[in-house]
């Protein structure tokens, strides 16, 4: 069992790779420091499912028609971003055997577009219904409206449950008032006028606060 390399040692490993990466994909450029270190690239894909997917690759077509994409070190996705990196990697892992400067090329968004089997975009545009790929009907095509009423049902229950518990905080009190003249225990006058004026003080600073002040504008 190999003994912990620290983060150090991490740190140095991973320049190293880059450095590797570097040298091997720009064996007559430049790309390190004065030092001999690289200095890192990364690009990060947020999430919102096919629409983010689709913008995200406008700019991938963006870099690539720059010459910028081989030069990018990472690469950090999440959700619609999560699809188009993995379709990215796929096409640099199993198309270009890891090579993301002829992936460059396919992205190019000024050529003309080929057949889906050896075009990537035309692949992408062919298969980017990807939550029920299948035609007509379809196992993945019955699971979309459960998921759909799961999500709902979800989303619905945290607003419901907001709302019951803001009805219940603003009814406690008077409730509390309601049920001490029921059972008839024996409060003073003075006690309920200071219940009550602690209510009312904590109803006005709330609405005070929710106030913004008036901004009048002169003009000449």
């Amino acid at each position: 069992m190999s003994e912990p390399i620290g983060v150090t040692g991490v740190r140095s490993a991973e320049t190293q790779a880059l450095r590797d990466r570097r040298a091997k994909l720009f064996p007559r450029q430049r790309t390190l420091d004065d030092s001999g270190n690289p200095a890192p690239l990364g690009l990060a894909f947020s999430g919102g499912g096919i629409r983010s997917a689709t913008f995200n690759l406008g700019v991938l077509q963006g870099l690539a028609e720059r010459g910028l994409l081989p030069h990018i070190d990472y690469l950090s996705t999440v959700s619609g971003g999560g699809y188009i990196g993995s379709w990215l990697h796929g096409v640099i892992r199993h198309k270009h055997d890891g090579d993301p400067r002829p992936a460059a090329t396919d992205l190019d968004p000024n050529r003309p577009p080929g057949q889906p089997e050896s075009d990537p975009i035309a692949f992408l545009r062919k298969y980017s219904n990807y939550l029920a790929p299948r035609n007509g009907l379809s196992l993945d095509a019955l699971v979309i409206p459960l998921i759909w009423f799961r999500n709902m049902i979800l989303n619905q229950t945290i607003i419901i449950a907001f709302l019951m518990a803001t009805f219940i905080a603003l009814l406690a009190p008077g409730a509390l008032l309601h049920q001490i003249a029921i059972d008839a225990i024996p409060i003073s006058p003075r006690a309920l006028l200071i219940i009550a004026g602690l209510v009312t003080a904590v109803a006005v600073f709330k609405i005070g606060t929710g106030l913004r002040p008036a901004r009048i504008e002169h003009h000449q």
